[in-house]
């Protein structure tokens, strides 16, 4: 089925995929990613606020200046139509967020963004791609697994009385 995808993607027109790796992306990127991560979904469009926006921007800065950004844009003739945003550290791949415009839906780009980007991991020496949390359909379908995570609390009694 990927390769069907990836097939109607190329016979479609002029497929680039560019990787941003180790610094941030240009003002301009960054902002088609919000208008796009908006544009995707109704839910996506609600969760980045302002002040989620505000976030986003200092955690890419941040990731960036730190060498473990990967930033994905899957242009189509030219045209941005899907972007992940990733970082990678130690051997392992975090899909954190991604979009894609709705214009392109019927050429799956938000999926083959998200392939393209498991590639360019793998090509680069990448053990394992992380999907993160999430339990949208898309990740089965790429092969991911569900991991279980766990959250443990430990809390100190206040004061132990030895006497």
């Amino acid at each position: 089925e990927i390769r069907r995808k990836i097939r109607r993607l190329a016979n479609a027109g002029r497929v680039d995929m560019r990787v941003l790796e180790k610094g941030s992306p240009k003002p301009a990127q960054l902002n088609r990613f919000f208008e796009l991560f908006r544009k995707s979904r109704r839910d996506k469009a609600a969760f980045m606020d302002a002040s989620m926006e505000s976030y986003f921007r200092l955690l890419i800065k941040e990731m960036g200046e730190s060498g473990i950004l990967t930033f994905y844009i899957l242009e189509f003739n030219r045209a941005v139509a899907a972007m992940s945003l990733c970082f990678d550290f130690r051997e392992r791949v975090y899909l954190y967020n991604s979009c894609y415009d709705p214009a392109y839906k019927s050429l799956s780009a938000g999926i083959l963004c998200t392939v393209f980007s498991i590639r360019h991991s793998i090509e680069s020496g990448g053990r394992i791609f992380d999907f993160l949390k999430g339990d949208e359909p898309y990740k089965r379908w790429l092969g991911g697994t569900e991991t279980v995570l766990s959250r443990v609390r430990i809390q100190m009694p206040e004061k132990v009385n030895t006497g």
